[in-house]
């Protein structure tokens, strides 16, 4: 364990970062980037299952029409921004109304905000603290029996134990209140810690996988265009003309009435502008504060003195990581959820046939919160620092008779 803790922490973090770069290129960027498979032979008859057109003559591709947005207070004001700009564009003349549903939006989004960030600012003031200060000095006292005086102070004030010195007998000696102290520590039973870290770690990569997709399909992959009113195309047109550069006359394009059975539009491009005001004030807040809640929230579990309310925990940051989806449901009209479901993202790529890209490029998300769990726990965290993994050692057995007796 100390040959993994003596390499310095800024090398492991350049390293997490160029990891963390390659695979991001490898299975994101580089298939969005990909020139599209050759259309479909003559003679093919495509078949529309739900929102893919599938290949008669190879089952193995699929032309993918369009995904939607997620369900949350995030995807509606960018839907709403979208769809009230473009209708604004094209002539319509109820401004008030729109502008007010823009506002309405954007507000959703500084509401979702407000109450992330006032939760998780609460949380580093008055929880970890606390439960930082109680597991240090446990870890302390632990520290002074075991290696029966032979310590040194840390950054932080806190003995830390000189090599060669500890003696596991002097277990007996402690108090056991101070046993089941120092024996609670999250780091004392690594296995269990490191699982739900990486549990928490998932569910934050999940969030970040959801911004990142619509990062590269709205702002990256979409079309600039100069003008809004040509940024919406009906399903259909979309599938044949992905990006609206098409000379069609506007009463030749298919229309939702026309079309009643699936009345979805497609953001087929953005202005600079809109996409600048999206990604300023939609998706990077949404990607900063999600990585926040996952530095805070491994902070918190790991300073957790208790293996029980570890688990409580990460239910409760789980609670903070929904609320975008609660004040979806909650605040959000049935015409406007209407409307977000109408709604579809122009995809990265028009087509894509089976193989390992397709069916196993997702499990970047699973090595990346690994290498985060692996990361903090060795190197970045800073709840213990200078620990010397020696509580391990001695409470295993004390720990299993405790549960044993019970």
């Amino acid at each position: 364990m100390s040959l993994l803790t003596s390499f310095p922490s800024t090398s492991w973090m350049l390293i997490s970062v160029a990891v963390f770069t390659a695979l991001f290129i490898f299975c994101v960027v580089r298939p969005a980037m990909a020139e599209s498979v050759p259309s479909r032979a003559a003679g093919a008859h495509p078949e529309v299952d739900g929102f893919v057109v599938r290949n008669d003559e190879d089952e193995q591709e699929l032309k993918i029409v369009h995904p939607f947005f997620g369900e949350d207070t995030y995807s509606l004001a960018s839907s709403i921004i979208i769809r009230d700009l473009h209708s604004l564009a094209c002539g319509d003349k109820h401004f008030r109304l729109k502008a007010s549903r823009i506002g309405f939006g954007i507000g959703l989004v500084v509401m979702t905000l407000t109450f992330q960030l006032s939760v998780i600012i609460c949380t580093k003031q008055f929880v970890t603290p606390n439960q930082v200060a109680n597991i240090r000095d446990a870890y302390d006292k632990f520290e002074e029996v075991m290696y029966n005086g032979h310590t040194y102070l840390n950054a932080n004030g806190k003995q830390r134990g000189i090599a060669g010195f500890f003696n596991a007998s002097a277990f007996d000696d402690m108090e056991d209140d101070d046993k089941s102290e120092a024996c609670n520590i999250p780091f004392s039973q690594l296995g269990f810690l490191c699982l739900i870290l990486t549990v928490w770690s998932i569910t934050c990569f999940v969030n970040l996988k959801s911004n990142v997709d619509m990062v590269i399909s709205l702002i990256w992959y979409t079309k600039t265009k100069d003008d809004m009113g040509d940024c919406l195309l009906h399903w259909e047109d979309a599938m044949e003309d992905p990006h609206g550069t098409s000379s069609k006359p506007l009463d030749k394009l298919k229309t939702a009435q026309e079309t009643a059975d699936i009345a979805v539009e497609v953001i087929t491009g953005l202005t600079l502008g809109v996409k600048a005001f999206l990604m300023l004030c939609v998706f990077l807040p949404e990607f900063l504060t999600t990585c926040y809640i996952l530095w805070l929230g491994s902070r918190w579990l790991t300073a957790t003195n208790d293996f029980g309310n570890i688990v409580c925990n990460a239910v409760a940051l789980e609670f903070v990581l929904q609320l975008k989806n609660l004040l979806f449901i909650v605040f959000a009209s049935e015409r406007a959820k209407r409307e977000l479901r109408d709604t579809a993202i122009l995809p990265p790529w028009s087509k894509e046939s089976a193989g390992w890209s397709a069916y196993f490029s997702t499990l970047v998300w699973l090595i990346l919160s690994i290498v985060w769990v692996y990361g903090y726990v060795f190197h970045f965290q800073h709840v213990l620092p200078d620990y010397k993994w020696d509580v391990h050692e001695v409470c295993s057995d004390w720990l299993s008779k405790i549960l044993e007796a019970s």
